[in-house]
Parts: C-alpha cells; structure tokens; sequence
C-alpha cells in the first residue's frame, strides 16, 4: 500500500512544523510495525510505503482525526493506493513530486527560554512603559451606505515585538505558552501600576476611562487580577467611575474555572465590564462562552470560519450579534463576512487602516501615508508619534470621535 499525506494542502501559513512533527511521528510508527517506509517529499506530502491486511483505512482514519481541524475534509488531506491495482497513478505522482523544487530549510521553532522571560521582564522594568506598549482600537461599524466607523474602545498591551527587539531574541515569547503566561502575569504588575498612576493624574494612557475618547480595554491573567495591584488600580477606577473593561483569555477561563470565578466576581464589584478573549470558531462550536457571562465575546477570525458555514453563524446568533467583537480583522474578506452575520464591531489591521483614512481625509492629503497614521496611532509614546502634526486626532482615534470630544 500506498498512503500519501497532503501536507501541501493545509492552508498558509501551514504546514506548520509541529504538523510535521506529529504527521511524521504517526507514520514512522505506521512503518516500524508494517514493514514500511516514510518519504518527506519536496512539496511537504509524506509518503508511506508500507504493507497491511486491513486495507490502510485505520491509519488514514487517524491521521484524519489529528488534522480534522485544519483540514475538515478528509478526502483532501490524504490519498491511498493499492500498488497492485493503482501503481500507474502512484508512478504518476512520484514522477511529478520529482520536477517540485526543493524547499527552503524548515523553518526551526524558537525554543521557550526561562531566561529570556527573565530579560524580558527586566526591559519592562528599565524603560518607560510608554515605550513599551501598543493600542488598537476597535470600531462599531453601523449598517448603511454612509456609515462611518465609530470608536468602541481601545486596547492597550504590551508589544511582544519591541520587548523581544530589545533583548535580541524574536520569537522567544511566544515559544513556550506557559512561559508566556508566566511571563504576562509578572508583566500585569508594571502594568496595573503604571496605569493607576496614569488615571491619578489625568495621564494620556487612561483617557479613555476618564471618559475622554474611546473606552480601555487591558488584557490580564486571572493571577494579575487576583493580585494586591490590581486592588489599587480598581480602587482608583471606582473613585472616578472609569470606563474599563478586563479581557480574560478563554483558555485561561477554562484551565482554572475556580480563580475565573473568583476574577469575575472582583471585576463586577470593582464595576468593571468582563470581555472573553481569544474565542477562536472551532472553540465557539465546541464550547457555549455564554455560560461564563461575559459582556463581550471577541471572535478571533479565521479564514475558515466562512468554510465552518451555518454552525458557526447559529453560534453567532445564540451568543446575540450585540455582543461579539470580530477580532484579528485583517482583511476586507473579515468585515464583510461579519457584516453578512450581523456583526458590527471589529478590530485589526484592517480596522487600523480604515481609521488611518479617515483621519487623513480631516487632515488634509500630502502630509502622512496611511502605514504611519496607522502606526502612530498604534503608539503611546513620544518616539513612535513623532511627525503628527494632530496628536489629538491620534488620540481620538477617528474624525468623528474628535468632534464629539470637542463638543464635550
């Protein structure tokens, strides 16, 4: 027998290499028992020869289950041949796998590191936090032909990518997810601190608590919102009634439902809202977020949510549009897709470049490109805003949202 998996057919940016890790570990273990062989072919299929009685069915059944995510339809992912019966259309693709150019070397994944979390930290602890973190702003888009994008709220986070800049180590935040959440809990400290700091005394961070522009949006664990800082940060937020919204990652939420609840119960007397974040489609289909009583959802886009069809928009529709925010739009393909399942709230680059147009439409042309509106609006900093010359447009993040601060 014959079994082909079509690596090459998992949408960009896979394959990934733990899909090639764990593909190869499943039919190198498919050979050692059939007296077979494992082929790593040029376009990134992998090819067993191998011998069998039961036709291959079980190990194509398998490897189905493990893809079934990225590749729901399993007739695409692999092919299986009889060499008896069906050696002329193996010959043919073997003949056609030898005229692929070789690939590039894989990519190597970046080992996690205790160490550069440590150095990581102490960047955060020796610079400005201005310097160091980022905003985006998310955006009601109401229906109707001249709608205009509306400010929801703006959320503001560390920049992984300026940290890692910082020690030289791209990719070392990332490479290790309980390292990272590690590392995000140590970093909720600095940041609770400074933005507490920021509302006391009327900072730019905080504007948008104060009422001033879009609300804040702040990422935290359930450790950081559990802890002392977080205390003080809510305290400062009651005494002016600030307008703020904690967002807790699902995972997080699920992998220890009884600090979840305990962060939720602190985040309702503090009169904060609760935001569910990182929802992607397949939890959304497996899960019912609603349960955890979130006062908005962000549903990470993908693009196979299109692809997921009528269970994804019933999902959708159970949780009420009113309440999910489309995240991670990055293309045009995301806001018409929400739009056509009545989602009016989202936010992404593609949501950044729509801002930056607008702003520079009430500017004037000829003065910035929409890569550095965009980019300096993403900046809390001196250094990254520098060469605005409307600072307060920035700030305001939409011609619309200016207007209605100086009417205030």
């Amino acid at each position: 027998m014959a079994l082909v998996l079509h690596l090459s057919q998992l949408t960009p940016p896979a394959p990934r290499p733990h899909h090639r890790r764990i593909a190869r570990a499943v039919m190198d273990d498919a050979a050692q028992r059939q007296a077979g062989q494992v082929f790593a072919l040029h376009n990134d299929d992998l090819l067993l020869l191998f011998q069998c009685d039961d036709g291959g069915s079980p190990l194509a059944a398998t490897l189905a289950q493990l893809f079934q995510m990225d590749v729901p339809d399993s007739a695409q992912l692999f092919t299986l041949w009889s060499l008896e019966d069906d050696g002329a259309a193996l010959l043919r693709y073997a003949q056609a796998r030898v005229l692929d150019v070789p690939p590039e070397p894989p990519f190597a994944e970046p080992k996690g590191s205790a160490q550069a979390i440590n150095e990581l930290e102490s960047v955060v602890g020796q610079n400005r936090i201005t310097d160091l973190t980022q905003r985006q702003t998310a955006v009601l888009l109401a229906p109707g032909r001249d709608a205009r994008l509306q400010p929801l709220f703006r959320e503001i986070s560390f920049s992984v990518a300026v940290l890692e800049t910082r020690i030289a180590a791209t990719g070392q935040a990332h490479a290790d997810p309980f390292l990272f959440r590690h590392l995000a809990s140590r970093l909720d400290a600095r940041m609770l601190d400074a933005l507490r700091q920021d509302l006391q005394a009327n900072g730019p961070l905080t504007a948008g608590a104060r009422g001033v522009g879009p609300k804040l949006h702040l990422n935290l664990t359930l450790s950081g919102i559990l802890s002392d800082p977080f205390a003080r940060f809510a305290a400062a937020c009651r005494a002016i009634a600030a307008q703020v919204a904690i967002e807790i990652s699902l995972v997080e939420a699920c992998a220890d439902p009884e600090a979840f609840t305990a962060a939720r119960t602190r985040l309702r007397f503090a009169g904060l809202s609760l935001v569910l974040d990182g929802v992607s489609h397949h939890a959304l289909m497996l899960t019912v977020p609603a349960v955890l009583e979130p006062d908005l959802i962000k549903l990470d886009w993908s693009p196979q949510l299109p692809e997921a069809g009528a269970a994804v928009a019933q999902a959708v529709a159970a949780l009420g549009e009113s309440r999910v925010v489309l995240h991670r739009a990055e293309t045009e393909d995301a806001l018409r897709w929400g739009l056509a399942h009545g989602i009016r709230r989202f936010q992404g680059r593609w949501v950044d470049t729509m801002l930056a147009a607008q702003r520079i439409g009430a500017c004037g042309p000829g003065r910035c490109s929409m890569r550095q509106c965009a980019e300096r609006a993403s900046a809390t900093g001196p250094a990254g805003r520098a060469g605005c010359r409307n600072p307060a447009l920035l700030d305001a993040a939409s011609p619309l949202a200016a207007r209605s601060m100086a009417m205030a």
